[in-house]
């Protein structure tokens, strides 16, 4: 419902087609990662095969696999104190 939602936002109709692809590009070209804390994959057309290469290079660029092991720690750590 999200992308349908922001679609109508944006002028199309809430159950065009292609509408996820199209949300995710505008997406892509309006958010800028480094200023809003937030990475977009995919898109319209090739794009749309990207994910399965650039989320893995993403996670390794923003290091977030650290962020959730250190998470992981912090919440098992937490636990064995109660």
């Amino acid at each position: 419902m999200w992308f349908q939602s922001i679609g109508s936002v944006l002028g199309f109709d809430w159950h065009s087609s292609g509408l996820t692809t199209v949300v995710t590009g505008v997406l892509q070209h309006s958010i800028n990662p480094q200023g809003h804390g937030i990475l977009i994959s995919g898109g319209k057309g090739k794009k749309s095969l990207l994910p399965k290469t650039e989320i893995p290079k993403l996670a390794q660029d923003t290091q977030i696999f650290q962020v959730i092991k250190y998470l992981d720690w912090y919440i098992q750590a937490e636990c064995l104190q109660k």
